[in-house]
């Protein structure tokens, strides 16, 4: 046998680490299923896999918690928020007393029309200026993954009707032409 180069010591390092990595995310999956299941409709051999892999199984749960917790952050922030009713109303009557009047308007949108989609605006509290400001990456949802919101929806309706004539918007996330 001739002895080993270096470059067939890398490959045959690189392959068994492949392999221990292939086996720790097997391993892996078999307990996210486990953990995922209820606690009342697990196997005992669900039970067992998770007793005998405890080292395995705690870090996992506290990634499980974590990736939860942001969901429901992402969730609570991309949650429309509207102004109490007799507030809206008050609003409201200002804008049809003003199409009332005018007949017709043209529409101006920015950045804050589109964060009910998860699209970051640029000064706002989670704003990507102000993020950036603190020192933090923004993560910018490809905008194909989108769906337009109810500002969106209500210019359609507002454009089919005959009040709305034109949008100029400054968003280059498509939500308005995908709106209708």
């Amino acid at each position: 046998a001739s002895p080993e180069t270096g470059r067939s010591k890398r490959k045959r390092e690189a392959k068994a680490a492949f392999e221990r990595r292939a086996i720790r995310e097997a391993l892996e999956a078999r307990i996210r299923k486990v953990l995922s299941t209820p606690p009342g409709e697990r196997t005992p051999e669900g039970w067992a896999l998770l007793d005998e892999h405890a080292a395995v199984v705690a870090p996992l749960m506290a990634n499980m918690e974590r990736s939860l917790r942001r969901k429901a952050q992402t969730e609570e922030r991309l949650e429309e928020r509207e102004d109490p009713p007799e507030v809206m109303m008050k609003h409201v009557s200002v804008l049809v007393e003003l199409i009332r009047r005018h007949g017709t308007f043209v529409m101006h949108t920015g950045a804050g029309f589109s964060t009910a989609a998860a699209i970051p605006d640029f000064r706002g509290r989670d704003g990507i200026w102000t993020q950036q400001a603190k020192g933090r990456a923004v993560p910018m949802p490809r905008f194909e993954h989108t769906k337009p919101t109810k500002a969106h929806l209500a210019a359609v309706a507002l454009h089919d009707a005959g009040y709305l004539t034109h949008v100029v918007t400054q968003n280059v996330d498509g939500l308005h032409q995908r709106a209708g």
